[in-house]
């Protein structure tokens, strides 16, 4: 929901639960997908309910934080195994081709 609509259902709360309320209840309403706005904004009247959402919220937003920092962490581990797996390969190169020249050295030590 809109901040514009969530202030016309709630003209309950005070200017700062207006002002915060990208914060301080938008995670926990987007988070309960089901509800119906006016029941989530009724429900709002109840000032331990209001704590409880904030406290929803900021669990949301730390979890999204925590997925955001987890998604970066795992491209960068992405990342690095593809460089180690190039490196890999070069070495793969290296070792065959030290193995071609010993191989060649040999059949003419030999012959």
């Amino acid at each position: 929901m809109q901040k514009q609509e969530f202030e016309k259902r709630t003209p309950f709360l005070d200017k700062t639960d207006h002002e915060n309320y990208a914060d301080w209840f938008e995670p926990a309403y987007m988070g309960a997908r089901n509800i119906d706005k006016d029941d989530f904004c009724a429900m709002l009247k109840n000032e331990a309910v209001r704590k409880f959402v904030r406290a929803v919220s900021e669990a949301f937003k730390a979890n999204e934080a925590t997925e955001k920092d987890l998604t970066e962490e795992c491209l960068y581990v992405k990342g690095c195994n593809h460089a180690l797996q190039q490196r890999c390969e070069g070495l793969r190169k290296a070792v065959s081709l030290i193995s071609a020249n010993c191989d060649r050295v040999l059949a003419e030590t030999v012959a």
